[in-house]
């Protein structure tokens, strides 16, 4: 104890230094590096698509130097402590090696994960459906894509399980309006209101309307109500909010026209016992 005691300035002290040094080096260079590849990569940017898909790269590079920069300095601050860190290495990737052929399920996500941001099926901050699964993708890794639903939920998809993708921010999406009317109603009338809603909308959205809408007239004899449609096509970005805009406003031109939209009844009878 001692000798401990006595050899710690000269001997243990420099190496405590070093590490310490190193570590607080090696985690500046992580957040350098990090901020980095981020400035080149939007930089780099021409239009919010490439925005997307260089962030998710960027996040994927960010991730492997940072495990490069902390393996180097953790083999360094071993080699300061004198311990050998071949054998560690080459240890290490033995038992990689044999955790590998032990972990199927571990190589097929990264796989699968690689495959998904090499082809780009989809970016960070893409609308997506996985597996019956819709919101917001906020983060994807080569192990897991984490989306967030409406509802706030994060869900921590394997990329390794992820058998369908729906992709909202891709082209264009149609929004489509289908509303049920009375049987006694006039069918031309109401599509008549629905084609000036639509018409009067598209111009009020010039910039994000891709020049196809329709009237597609009756498409659904219902029980209680016949169905008719419309549609238009817009720029993902405004889909929900067409959604929510056209399905108000022909509500309101129908019940300001007079053409009456059905709604579930209950008919009693009451029978009079003798």
């Amino acid at each position: 104890m001692k000798e401990f005691i006595s050899s710690f300035p000269a001997v243990w002290l420099p190496k405590i230094i070093f590490a310490a040094v190193t570590i607080i080096i090696s985690y500046l260079l992580i957040i350098i590096t990090k901020k980095t590849i981020r400035r080149i990569v939007l930089s780099m940017k021409k239009n919010k698509k490439e925005s997307q898909q260089f962030l998710t790269i960027s996040h994927l590079f960010s991730n492997i130097l940072s495990a490069f920069i902390f393996f180097v300095s953790t083999v360094m601050i071993l080699n300061k402590f004198g311990i050998n860190t071949s054998a560690l290495v080459t240890g290490a990737g033995v038992i990689g090696l044999a955790v590998s052929f032990g972990s199927q399920e571990l190589i097929k996500n990264i796989i699968s994960g690689l495959f998904i941001i090499i082809e780009g099926l989809y970016y960070i901050g893409d609308t997506i459906s996985i597996d019956n699964i819709t919101g917001t993708c906020e983060k994807i890794n080569l192990h897991n894509t984490y989306l967030r639903d409406f509802t706030g939920k994060l869900h921590i998809i394997p990329n390794g399980e992820i058998r369908k993708i729906a992709n909202m921010n891709r082209g264009f999406l149609r929004v489509i309006i289908k509303v049920g009317i009375n049987y006694s109603e006039d069918v031309e009338k109401a599509m008549r209101i629905m084609k000036d809603v639509i018409d009067n909308y598209t111009d009020e959205i010039k910039n994000s309307y891709l020049k196809e809408s329709a009237v597609q007239g009756i498409t659904e004899l219902g029980d209680s109500a016949v169905y008719i449609r419309g549609l238009i096509k817009v720029v993902p970005s405004i889909y929900w909010e067409a959604n929510r805009e056209l399905n108000k406003r022909v509500l309101y031109a129908f019940n300001k026209n007079g053409v009456g939209i059905p709604y579930n009844t209950q008919t009693l009878i009451l029978k009079k016992e003798d």
